[in-house]
């Protein structure tokens, strides 16, 4: 990863098969590696949380430029749990901390196309649509497993996609 005094990404996953999927997102040609660092999988939606209010939230003071999106799922209870978990974040950094996620769990979202995509093909493809300052019809963001993030996704290419995207 980059200077922490850049602009940079940390990821925080909540299970592996997010972490595949962002692992995917991140190894796409579109995307800028060097400002991103993909963290170990935290073991749960709430524990990813945790883990960023406990290695990650003093930090964000001192490196004004860090942005983290915590990847979870949302079991179903999108604005629920989205509301929840950004209940924790504190007013001075929630403007760089982003939660993105499946509906329910990254499995359905994999079975829910004929293509059998991988979870590392799904993040490409992702990546690819991310990239994309068009939102085209088969974009995958569109897709019911994740449509819900919509909004915090263009909160996210508002902040990170200068700095994330390779040009």
């Amino acid at each position: 990863m980059s200077d922490k005094y850049q602009d940079h990404l940390i990821i925080i996953p909540e299970d592996d098969h997010n972490r595949q999927i962002i692992i995917g997102f991140v190894n796409s040609h579109h995307i800028n590696q060097r400002q991103i660092d993909v963290e170990n999988n935290a073991g749960g939606w709430d524990e990813a949380v945790k883990k960023f209010e406990r290695e990650h939230l003093r930090q964000m003071a001192k490196y004004p430029k860090r942005h983290v999106l915590i990847v979870i799922d949302f079991d179903e209870v999108a604005s629920e749990r989205l509301s929840l978990v950004k209940s924790r974040i504190p007013p001075d950094c929630i403007d760089r901390v982003f939660f993105l996620g499946t509906k329910d769990e990254p499995r359905d979202l994999k079975a829910a196309h004929k293509l059998r995509l991988t979870y590392e093909e799904i993040g490409q493809k992702l990546a690819s649509d991310f990239s994309s300052k068009d939102r085209p019809e088969n974009d995958l963001w569109q897709d019911g497993h994740i449509v819900h993030n919509l909004d915090e996704l263009a909160r996210l290419c508002a902040k990170v996609r200068k700095f994330v995207i390779n040009s």
